[in-house]
């Protein structure tokens, strides 16, 4: 047997072809069996293009390494002879398969499908094309995993020389239409070719089968494929949807990627119950190479099916414009079908593709919204959010949150189909006003009328009023034709044709939509008979619409026109189309209209339709929706089409309330949103028409959606235009039970936005329409809704209480989603304070822990993020902090896949002080500064302010005392803005401290005076006992006893009136400190020990007040200090001793290095009175150089090394104090615990 490079043992001849042959081998050095596969030395010699395909196949699979994909082993020479060495596949290829299963199982060619699909996706991201994809070069395994080969031909990005002009790579039966029209094929060529293959697995059949090339060539160009629902009964309709839109005939129609076929299959997968692939073979897909995540591009531009064409002056001049500081509001005027929409979104692309002068004009984003459907403030603010990713948040009113969003943007707006607008166009108004930075431009078939615009009219495209030398330079026929071939591919226009071909343009007047649909019709009609049927109708518009523009007689021409030339059975399925509003699926389409795939993918040739090429979802254009209901009206349809759209949307909202508590969640949220207008307008229909059973039956899962995404603004604006409607109708228990649902989700809208006045009157409606239905579901609803208010209200007893009866009677109805609803929110109930001012923790994990389980049995992830961001919470009130911070880590991620960016907000500053009471300052800081940039973009100014207010904390932790003081004034600001006491008094607090901390005892005094005030002014006598310590411990500083003295009277009647364990705690300690100073030190000891003793138990500091750790852990080292002091002057040294050491244990353990050094001077104190002076010196030397430590205990650590300077002399000082240079606090630390 032959020997091949001394380890390739040839052992039998698999195949050979046109490039080569292929060997079986044994490698002596793997043992292993390999193919080897050997280029024709002849063409290696004299067709060198040959010989570098042969070097590129070696080079691609080189790069792939794919489960499905054939793998290179090795490549070398021999003798002149070339050879790759490539894993050895035993098993037919699928041309062979196909052969003797000419139409596979469902299942199996789904399953090679997807291979196949995931196979290219890997591919493609390296930048790698197949070009030769067909049955011959898919090997099955004897498992029957697909494995893609040959990669002779491929296309490896700027490296791709081999082609010469005008030849054709690729086996023509698998070539698409472009590549016949000699243009170079993308990925989409490789999705067209599994296209053709998966239609021949599921169809038995060729799709362009011909009897020689030309033939092949017009059956791909030109002919649709075969009806494949009549060839496979038995496919799924998704999968054949599929396979037609990989078998678009325009690049552009087709699906653009490899990943989205595989997406596409996966689906048909799951929804046809087809038995998946194994895991081990199909682990992670979709994921195992997906690119890097890019960077989150701000703008939401629309993606554009067609190349865009003409307007070069208009974009000139809107270029201009834009540069132009002073031209803020742009109007692009004209009549409907103009190409309005279209130009504006090829403004906003430029400014992104290319600065506009190579300045970046909008760094803030450009940013499309399309107002067709939108009526109201309400839905315009929350579309204008929606669409900039800007959640809403407490505080100010929603439409001073989104101005003050935009105020310091740098931004572009486009406003689509502006012309019905009245009172909303105030917002745009305002938005100008308040952003001076924000440009916009509006579309609108008539002027604004809004202070600054500027009016761009546009009119049709430019064409020739008489024949001229080059038709094509002309924008209206260069649209002409780009539309004309994705109705007929390769269409060309004739000479002869060029007569027709002005007159359609100025029967049209340019106009591009009705271009567009003209050129639709030139598969059937020639150009002369498309004019000859436009002018026809103009006439007729002539005499029965005389008052109408021009302009708009010529657009009804145009759709008189497409409509005459369908049959009627095409009419009739068109006009049912108009019930959709915006988007509808296949599934939609077919259900409520009974269209058929061929009608819609008909309708789509014809231009009367689009499709996404991503998604697969349809739109008609709203002018040609209107004139089509206008059809449907006449043929005495609209109403029943109405109701059956209505019917449709409903049930399948009912089906979402059960998959939204499920693993489906997140698919079906996305489903709502993409599906929301046509939701609005089946619930308007059904409360119109009282449909009260199924619009009952589907709120909650409107009201789940509209909280999932924030969204609370437009929720509850049309639960409340559902509730007025409702209200017309005649009391009955269905219709007040979808009141009941309705006022239940608006209460906790207004709610959550701290509208209490609203919310009670909701509650009111509700409480009156439960009571009226006596529906058991809607009275567990009620007790939830009356939890959630006492709750956000902060009356803690009734919350659980109501939250208690919700869960039990959520158990009892059976549903399981609901009852871990409530269990969450019992919860988060539960570290708020009770009448006892004791919290009930164990209770709330409890709950937590019963919901956690319900929810993930459920598949729920939306909830189950909350319920475990709340239970590690719970797990750090009890000092769990590695499971608690393992849960908060495992909530933000959730959060995150969620998209709940106000969830992973409020995770993360869990997360970030949690982290600082542990001592993980940094991960701690930069926690809170991912929370703070999430919130900053958000511009939501509560969140803003919390996060700020937690950068402050961790920073006074880190000793940082001045940029504490700094964030804590900024929080300051805000609460005053934000009109939210509880957030100034916290951060007055804090500054206080931080003055405190500074030495800077004058305005500390005021500051903690100015949060005493704010905090009587609301009742919040715990926030009034902490600014009045601190204002005694300046009292202190200052040595005015009396006063202070007097001040803790008052703080001791204030702590036994609210038997709060902290203000206890806080009077005691500090009459201690008073005691001492007077030298009563018997009364000291026993006050210290007992504020001591009640400081230390951090459980019951917890339960009764969730206060900020370092603050106890100051009042501590306080009373250590003190303590110790008291001792000494008894004589107690012993006593004195272990207070020492036990104060340096719990200093340890809290991380807070100021306390830490309070700690060692008190320590080092106690040395230099026993005698230890050197010791002591060298301990104090190395703290009034550390700058965390307090100012108050740095001047007491300068007093007693002035004392010890006097004592042991200059030279022995200046020793001491290079030996305390030396030390670290570690150093400090275990010095002064062997000294004791």
């Amino acid at each position: 047997m032959t020997l091949l490079a001394d380890r390739y043992q040839l052992e039998a001849t698999l195949g050979a072809g046109g490039m080569g042959i292929v060997h079986r081998a044994h490698d002596t050095l793997t043992d292993r069996i390999v193919a080897i596969k050997q280029l024709r030395s002849d063409l290696a010699r004299f067709q060198p293009e040959v010989f570098e395909r042969f070097a590129r196949e070696a080079e691609a699979l080189r790069q792939l390494n794919h489960p499905n994909i054939v793998q290179a082993l090795d490549t070398f020479q021999r003798d002149g002879e070339h050879y790759i060495v490539m894993d050895y596949v035993a098993g037919d290829d699928l041309a062979t398969a196909l052969k003797h299963e000419p139409k596979m199982p469902i299942s199996r060619a789904a399953r090679i499908a997807i291979e196949i699909a995931d196979a290219l996706t890997r591919a493609h991201y390296l930048g790698i094309i197949h070009r030769d994809l067909k049955p011959a070069n898919i090997l099955i395994a004897p498992d029957g995993s697909a494995r893609l080969t040959d990669f002779g031909v491929a296309y490896l990005g700027e490296r791709d020389r081999v082609t010469r002009g005008g030849i054709t790579i690729g086996t023509p039966d698998y070539l698409p239409p472009e590549v016949f029209n000699n243009q170079r094929g993308d990925e989409r060529a490789d999705i067209w070719a599994l296209g053709v293959i998966l239609f021949e697995m599921i169809g038995g059949q060729h799709p362009f089968s011909a009897e020689n090339l030309p033939s092949l060539m017009l059956n791909v160009l030109i002919n649709p494929p075969p009806d494949l629902e009549e060839l496979r009964p038995d496919a799924p309709l998704s999968l054949v949807d599929l396979i037609y839109r990989m078998l678009a005939k325009e690049p552009s129609d087709r699906i653009p990627t490899a990943r989205l076929v595989g997406v596409g299959l996966e689906t048909v997968i799951q929804r046809a119950q087809i038995t998946p692939l194994p895991t081990d073979m199909r682990a992670n897909l979709g994921q195992r190479f997906q690119p890097p995540t890019p960077v989150q591009q701000r703008h939401n531009l629309p993606a554009q099916a067609t190349p865009f064409v003409g307007r070069d002056g208009e974009l000139r001049m809107l270029g201009l414009m834009l540069e132009d500081p002073y031209q803020r509001l742009i109007t692009l005027v004209g009549q409907g079908g103009m190409g309005k929409s279209r130009l504006a979104v090829e403004a906003g692309m430029r400014t992104i593709n290319r600065h506009i002068s190579h300045t970046d004009l909008f760094p803030d984003g450009v940013y499309f919204y399309s107002l067709t459907q939108i009526s109201g403030i309400d839905k315009l603010l929350t579309l204008i959010a929606d669409g900039a990713r800007f959640q809403f948040y407490q505080g100010e009113s929603p439409k001073s949150q989104l101005l003050d969003f935009w105020s310091d943007k740098r931004a572009l707006l486009i406003f689509d189909n502006c012309e019905h607008l009245t009172s909303e166009l105030d917002l745009i108004s305002d938005i100008l006003y308040a952003a001076p930075a924000v440009k916009i431009i509006a579309t609108s078939r008539a002027r604004l009328d809004i202070a600054g615009e500027t009016l761009l009219t546009i009119e049709g495209m430019d064409f020739p009023d008489m024949l001229t030398v080059d038709l094509s330079e002309y924008s209206a026929i260069q649209l002409f034709v780009q539309s004309a071939r994705r109705s007929k591919p390769g269409f060309q226009l004739r000479p002869i044709d060029f007569n027709a071909m002005i007159e359609i343009c100025k029967l049209v007047r340019g106009m591009p939509l009705g271009i567009e649909l003209a050129a639709a019709w030139v598969e059937v009609l020639s150009l002369p008979e498309i004019a000859a049927e436009i002018a026809h109708d103009l006439d007729f518009l002539g005499t029965e619409a005389q008052d109408a523009p021009e302009r708009h007689r010529s657009m009804r021409a145009v759709f008189g026109h497409s409509w005459e030339l369908l049959t009627p059975e095409e009419q009739q399925g068109f006009s049912r189309l108009a019930v959709f509003r915006g988007r509808f699926t296949r599934q939609a389409g077919q259900a409520v209209t009974g269209a058929t795939l061929r009608q819609l993918m008909t309708f789509v040739n014809k231009s009367l339709v689009r499709r996404d090429a991503d998604s697969g979802v349809y739109q008609i254009h709203e002018l040609m929706r209107q004139f089509a209901e206008e059809q449907l009206e006449a043929a005495g349809e609209l109403e029943a089409m109405r109701a059956k759209h209505s019917r449709y949307y409903i049930e399948a909202l009912v089906q979402l309330r059960r998959d939204m508590q499920s693993n489906r969640q997140l698919e079906r949220w996305m489903d709502i949103y993409a599906d929301r207008e046509n939701v609005r307008a089946a619930w308007l229909w059904a409360a119109t028409n009282g449909q009260f059973v199924p619009l009952a039956d589907s709120i909650h899962s409107m009201g789940i959606f509209f909280d999932m995404r924030t969204q609370y603004i437009e929720g509850s604006a049309l639960f409340e235009q559902i509730c007025d409607l409702l209200y017309k109708h005649p009391p009955d228990p269905d219709r007040d039970r979808a009141l009941a649902w309705l006022h239940g989700w608006v209460t906790i809208f207004r709610t959550i936005f701290r509208q209490v006045a609203s919310a009670h009157e909701h509650l009111a409606a509700m409480r009156e329409a439960v009571n009226r239905s006596r529906d058991p579901e809607t009275h567990a609803w009620l007790n939830f809704c009356i939890g959630l208010v006492e709750r956000i209200l902060g009356h803690a007893p009734s919350s659980q209480e109501y939250f208690r009866r919700a869960a039990a009677e959520f158990t009892a109805l059976g549903s399981p989603w609901d009852n871990a609803h409530a269990l969450l929110n019992l919860a988060v109930s539960s570290y708020f304070r009770l009448e006892s001012r004791q919290t009930d923790i164990s209770m709330g994990i409890l709950a937590a822990d019963e919901a956690l389980s319900t929810l993930e049995s459920l598949g729920d992830v939306y909830v189950r993020a909350h319920v475990l961001e709340e239970r590690g919470h719970l797990a750090t009130l009890i000092e769990d902090f590695d499971r608690g911070l393992a849960l908060m880590e495992e909530a933000a991620n959730l959060h995150r896949t969620v998209g709940n960016q106000l969830g992973v907000g409020s995770t993360l500053l869990k997360l970030a002080l949690t982290r600082a009471v542990v001592g993980q300052l940094e991960q701690g800081r930069v926690a809170a500064e991912e929370a703070y940039a999430l919130y900053r973009d958000a511009n939501n100014l509560a969140q803003i302010a919390t996060s700020l207010e937690i950068r402050a904390r961790i920073s006074f932790f880190e000793g940082k005392f001045a940029e504490s003081a700094e964030l804590a004034q900024e929080v300051v600001h805000l609460s005053l803005r934000l009109q939210m006491p509880e957030y100034r008094i916290s951060a007055l607090i804090l500054r206080g401290r931080c003055e405190w901390a500074l030495g800077r005892l004058g305005p500390c005094e005021e500051t903690f005076r100015h949060a005493y005030i704010a905090a009587e002014d609301i009742n919040h006598r715990e926030d009034m006992s902490i600014a009045l310590a601190g204002a005694i411990l300046v009292k202190l500083a200052q040595r005015n006893l009396a006063d202070a003295d007097a001040l803790i009277e008052v703080l001791l009647i204030m702590a036994e009136h609210a038997t709060d364990f902290n203000q206890i705690a806080l009077a005691t300690s500090l009459r201690g400190r008073v005691m001492h100073m007077l030298k009563q030190y018997e009364e000291a000891v026993d006050h210290s020990l007992r504020g001591l003793t009640l400081l230390r138990d951090s459980s019951r500091v917890r339960n009764s007040y969730v206060w900020d750790e370092g603050l106890r852990h100051e009042f501590i080292a306080l009373v250590t200090q003190g303590l110790v002091e008291t001792y000494r002057a008894l004589g107690r040294i012993d006593d004195a001793r272990q207070t020492v050491r036990d104060a340096v244990a719990l200093a340890q353990r809290s991380n807070f290095p100021a306390v830490i050094v309070a700690v060692v001077i008190s320590g080092a104190g106690l040395l230099f009175a026993l005698g230890q002076t050197e010791e002591a010196g060298a301990l104090l030397a190395r703290q009034i150089e550390n700058p965390v430590g307090f100012a108050v205990e740095r001047y007491r650590a300068s007093a007693l090394l002035a004392r010890i300077r006097d004592q042991i002399g200059d030279e022995s000082f200046a020793r001491v104090v290079a030996q305390g240079a030396s030390l670290s606090m570690d150093d400090c630390v275990n010095l002064l615990l062997e000294r004791l």
